[in-house]
């Protein structure tokens, strides 16, 4: 609703009234989390936050109030990272390797459901999802070479391939009401390999309509 911010000071997590009022500490000042490691749940009454509570690791859903805590985290798995998703049961994140406890490359994806605790493969790399939590777009599979997106359906995975002129694919993302992605790549000089252009596409997932 907007009525609430999330936001990390002196090393803690804090919940802010947008208009005005006193903080609620969520996190103790020593601990470290921010963008990724937490979000928003799609009902404004929650957070997905993975870090450390009462002295033990985990991805926890925490309500708003900052009163209830509950631990998604089976102890085979170490998650390096959240994958921000607008799902209302699930939560999906990544193992992966961390330097200097800041900059994580994924290895792995996964998706847990929060009624039941089950954790299953999201077998998709770097995974961005719409606002509506209907679509997701992704990058190639390891050993692909071609440059483009992948674009599917939450029910109806792994979906479609869009190829894209260009020689590097720089990002994508969906716009704010998430009907549209938008993909941007980067042109390289055939004479010096240098860049030369920036090309951006929109696409209309629900008809396939590309435009540049």
């Amino acid at each position: 609703e907007g009525d609430q911010i999330a936001v990390s000071r002196d090393g803690g997590l804090s919940l802010l009234p947008a208009d005005s009022g006193h903080a609620i500490e969520l996190t103790r000042p020593d601990a470290e989390y921010g963008w990724p490691l937490m979000y928003w749940m799609r009902d404004g009454e929650w957070i997905v936050l993975l870090g450390e509570h009462d002295g033990t690791d985990g991805i926890w859903i925490v309500s708003a109030d900052g009163l209830v805590w509950v631990n998604l985290l089976q102890e085979q798995f170490v998650p390096s990272s959240l994958i921000p998703a607008p799902t209302k049961n699930e939560v999906y994140w990544s193992e992966g390797l961390c330097e200097n406890g800041d900059t994580c490359t994924p290895a792995q994806n996964y998706v847990t459901e929060i009624s039941t605790g089950k954790t299953t493969d999201f077998p998709f790399q770097f995974p961005v999802f719409s606002i509506s939590g209907d679509y997701y777009a992704y990058a190639n599979a390891k050993g692909e070479d071609a440059v483009g997106v992948w674009v599917a359906n939450l029910e109806e995975p792994p979906g479609r391939f869009l190829p894209l002129p260009g020689d590097h694919l720089m990002g994508y993302e969906w716009s704010p009401d998430g009907d549209q992605l938008a993909m941007t790549t980067l042109v390289r000089s055939e004479y010096s390999g240098r860049p030369s252009d920036v090309r951006i596409f929109l696409l209309d997932p629900e008809t396939w309509v590309q435009r540049e």
